[in-house]
């Protein structure tokens, strides 16, 4: 049986198929919400020309859309923010480079902003500011923004809306908390300096305001609000700068990953149908190789007990090199399954390893049952 490298080597890469599939199927299945509201924390998102409505006129509103569709509002944000592409070379953020992978994207939020959103009472002093990262924690005491050099009071664990990813990767965002709307300014003013912006008045003036609902109710009455607040910002079209139905864009996600999970299951079973296939016929070939050896070992005087002993060592040794060779692939696989998960914005750690764990039990139960069941071929032939 040790003859056929070939075969030990395909069930292993089938194997190894077998398992990666079960793993980013299973993964993909558990995480699909999280991917979903990763992507839009808010049922609805509205932007519009800061300053020109009140946060009094807007929960007003707002108030009036609810009551009218039914539904309440679980969260309701209204924050100013300005976005900036920038590197970030150790605590320093400067103009982007060529290289698009070296670039991130920097969101600036005022205190009060933050504040309101998060429930907290958090006071900076001058030059001071709260740091956060969607990846792995900086760790800064102080950083540079395009030659403004800020202290870091605080590292922040999470801010709403911007999940925590937990890990570095293409796309990976930072937030700035600074004092005030004064040094929101400052801060702006740098990277309008650094950018070569002529017009500074202008590009200070071109904030935007954000309004982020989340909503509970019946799915009707969500939809019903989500339309009458984007039908209210296309109202007021010199103000309006876009919005987002959280609601149809997580439904077409689901939709978009259900196909890809429909693939998942397929692929993987087509690969387990090959590892079937080729243990099957494997045992077969070399059950009729062997015999000849055993019928002569047989006659040179080797018991049945004995025979049977061989046949068995050699059955384990074969069963065990493929699988030992399948969990070792999966497992230095695992970092191309995290980098994948981490392109469909899927960034639990935590449950792609649990999966993973669970996905080889199961494979080795399978692949346990599945050899046994094939390696009674062997046997009635060898006898």
């Amino acid at each position: 049986m040790k003859k056929n490298a070939a075969g030990l080597s395909n069930i292993c890469i089938f194997s190894t198929m077998v398992v990666i599939t079960l793993v980013c199927t299973v993964v993909l299945y558990l995480g699909l919400n999280g991917i979903t509201h990763h992507m839009f924390p808010y049922d609805v998102k509205i932007n519009y020309a800061a300053g020109n409505f009140s946060q009094e006129e807007i929960r007003e509103k707002a108030g009036e859309i609810l009551e009218k569709n039914g539904v309440q509002a679980k969260r309701l944000d209204i924050y100013e923010m300005r976005s900036f592409s920038c590197s970030l070379t150790g605590n320093r953020f400067q103009m982007p480079v060529e290289d698009y992978e070296e670039d991130f994207r920097v969101v600036f939020l005022a205190l009060e902003d933050y504040n309101r959103m998060s429930g907290e009472n958090k006071a900076l002093s001058p030059g001071q500011v709260l740091f956060y990262s969607q990846g792995s924690d900086r760790g800064f005491e102080s950083l540079e923004f395009m030659g403004l050099s800020l202290e870091v009071a605080q590292e922040l664990g999470s801010i709403y809306p911007y999940p925590k990813a937990g890990r570095d990767g293409m796309g990976t965002g930072y937030a700035i908390v600074v004092r005030d709307r004064e040094a929101l300014a400052q801060c702006v003013a740098a990277y309008a300096k650094e950018s070569g912006v002529s017009d500074l008045a202008g590009f200070l003036e071109s904030s935007y305001q954000h309004i982020g609902i989340v909503l509970e109710g019946s799915e009707a009455g969500k939809k019903g609000a989500v339309s009458d607040f984007i039908q209210w910002g296309r109202e007021n079209q010199e103000i309006y700068a876009g919005h987002y139905d959280g609601i149809e864009e997580r439904a077409q996600l689901n939709a978009m990953y259900g196909g890809l999970l429909f693939i998942g299951i397929l692929f993987g079973l087509i690969f387990f149908m090959c590892l079937l296939l080729v243990m099957y016929y494997k045992q077969i070939s070399e059950g009729y190789e062997d015999r000849g050896s055993f019928e002569i070992m047989q006659k040179v005087g080797m018991s049945g007990r004995e025979i049977k002993s061989t046949v068995h060592r050699q059955i384990l040794l074969v069963f065990f090199l493929p699988l030992a060779g399948a969990l070792a692939h999966t497992a230095a696989g695992m970092f191309m399954v995290e980098e994948l998960m981490a392109a469909l914005q899927m960034f639990n750690g935590r449950l792609i390893g649990f999966c993973t764990v669970a996905a080889s039990l199961i494979f080795i139960l399978l692949y346990g049952v599945s050899y046994l069941a094939t390696a009674k071929t062997y046997y009635k032939i060898v006898r």
